[in-house]
């Protein structure tokens, strides 16, 4: 079985190296990889995460974010769109 992949999205006040720096270790602590995805600039930050999520459904076992990110990852569940596979 492969290592647990956790997808994290930042929130929007934060970035991808906070992501790692909150959430690397103890993630690794439980035998998971961190995939910290970086916001796109401006307007598109909300469909850049979306597309993060779409690429990462075929591999990933968790999902995760802080604030807007947690948002978007909250929505994709309410419509059956991460986990439960």
């Amino acid at each position: 079985m492969p290592p647990l992949r956790a997808v994290v999205l930042p929130g929007s006040g934060s970035d991808a190296v906070f992501v790692r720096a909150a959430f690397a270790g103890p993630l690794r602590a439980h035998g998971a990889a961190l995939d910290a995805v970086a916001p796109r600039p401006g307007r598109d930050v909300v469909a850049g995460y979306r597309a993060a999520l779409d690429a990462a459904l075929e591999q990933a076992l968790a999902t995760g974010g802080r604030v807007l990110g947690r948002r978007g990852v909250a929505r994709r569940a309410r419509r059956g769109d991460v986990g439960g596979r």
